[in-house]
């Protein structure tokens, strides 16, 4: 049985199975600023125990970034119940575990798409405000550094970084 359904906070049991132990809480305000931003993107994994409590797998600083945002339900994946506690811990290990931080080249694609997508000159933005200069000043210039150069056609080539996904 795995289903996905929105459970209280307050009948989740973290059990032993739980590979992370130490600095539990660490970045948590970050994590909840993303969930209040984004939302829960990964349900939390849960099994039933007796009666109408759940224990967690895996999903512990998600589930306390949900707490401390103050929610009382958080949607959950309910898995069978673990054959014993060494499978448990296996599955909360795994989810730790693959977790890898993005490569360096990966993480600079990523953020120059976003910023290619989102950017907005301060004279765009205070146009949309209603003021034809960025906060009453004088029009937005980039600075030097950061102008076009005129660069010839391989040039402009090997400055462009491919866009691998469209917003």
């Amino acid at each position: 049985m795995r289903e996905v359904r929105d459970i209280p906070i307050e009948k989740i049991v973290v059990g032993p199975s739980q590979s992370r132990v130490r600095q539990i809480e660490e970045d948590i305000d970050e994590l909840a600023a993303s969930i209040r931003k984004l939302g829960l993107l990964e349900p939390v994994v849960v099994y039933l125990l007796a009666g109408d409590k759940f224990e967690l797998l895996t999903g512990q600083r998600r589930l306390l970034a949900a707490k401390s945002l103050g929610w009382e339900e958080i949607p959950a994946m309910i898995m069978e119940r673990p054959p014993n506690e060494a499978f448990a811990k296996a599955v909360s290990l795994t989810e730790n575990l693959v977790r890898r931080p993005l490569s360096t080249k990966d993480l600079i694609d990523a953020c120059t798409t976003l910023y290619h997508h989102c950017r907005r000159s301060p004279t765009e933005d205070s146009t949309r405000r209603g003021s034809k200069t960025p906060a009453g000043g004088a029009p937005y210039s980039p600075p030097k550094n950061l102008r076009s150069r005129k660069a010839g056609p391989d040039q402009r080539r090997r400055n462009q970084v491919p866009r691998t996904q469209t917003f």
